[in-house]
């Protein structure tokens, strides 16, 4: 099973799943000791997963502006999925 590191990070702390490696080209910060599946003999798989956050184009500036304002206020709170994986906790 694949999922984000945010999300298995602390099903493994928890002791709920077992990490086995990473589907990026390289390790990441928040598990340094988690190898890649290159590493680990499997070649070829690179994914690095995204996820973006959209709007009409229609869109007006003000409404897109506030909008940024408050995802990057929420990100930074902790607890949230993209401050945990910034801080590695």
């Amino acid at each position: 099973m694949f999922m984000p590191v945010y999300v298995a990070l602390p099903l493994a702390k928890d002791g709920q799943i077992r990490l086995l490696a990473v589907a990026t080209s390289e390790r990441v910060s928040v598990a340094p000791d988690l190898p890649t599946l290159f590493e680990q003999g499997i070649d070829g798989v690179d994914v690095d997963f995204w996820l973006g956050m959209l709007a009409p184009a229609a869109t007006p500036p003000q409404t897109v502006e506030a909008t940024t304002v408050c995802s990057m206020t929420s990100c930074a709170r902790r607890g949230s999925p993209t401050g945990s994986m910034r801080r590695g906790s």
